[in-house]
């Protein structure tokens, strides 16, 4: 309950934000850093698991076609990278519950803070791109939704926008350079 109210003035800035991704990250970040408040790291481990597999059960919750086009690059034997802001204690049981266990994953990590924990280092903005060190480019295809990812999308061969509204799609197309392709899917 005490979380709630530290939560609470920041959760109208979420919907405000929706469209500025510069101005959501902090104010997402912020809500995970209250929700993690008192929490040990044992417990947040156990929560997260807990959430991986509410969502996996929820497939309202995730984005089929786009489990089934990662799916599609397993089955051709392209390296699959999943580069994600999410806590790798979240992701990796969604990646395996969804069949994509053979995905390599770049995540978020939970670490132990003062007060409870934290995600550290948060794989958010650039730091997506300085986790993709060791990975051979070129990068032939990524899969976004948000503007934060422009570091990585701006490196890669073809974008592939998820859902994206309008703006997205032209703060996308302006950032890169005009010789890559800037697709969109449902």
């Amino acid at each position: 309950p005490w979380r709630l109210l530290l939560a609470l003035p920041a959760l109208p800035a979420l919907h405000l934000t929706r469209r500025r991704p510069h101005l959501r990250g902090a104010v997402s970040r912020y809500l995970v850093r209250v929700a993690l408040l008192g929490v040990d790291l044992a417990h947040a481990r156990r929560l997260a698991g807990e959430l991986a597999a509410e969502f996996a059960r929820t497939p309202q919750w995730l984005r089929q076609r786009c489990i089934d086009l990662a799916a599609d690059h397993l089955r051709a034997g392209d390296r699959v990278v999943v580069v994600t802001a999410t806590a790798a204690e979240v992701a990796r049981p969604l990646l395996d519950a969804v069949g994509l266990g053979d995905a390599e994953l770049r995540a978020s990590s939970l670490s132990p803070a003062r007060g409870g924990t934290r995600l550290s280092p948060h794989n958010y903005g650039r730091r997506k791109l300085d986790s993709l060190q060791g990975v051979s480019r070129p990068w032939h295809v990524m899969y976004s939704d948000s503007a934060a990812d422009l570091p990585v999308l701006q490196e890669t061969q073809e974008v592939v926008l998820v859902a994206p509204s309008p703006g997205l799609v032209a703060t996308v197309r302006a950032a890169c350079a005009p010789a890559i392709p800037v697709r969109t899917i449902v």
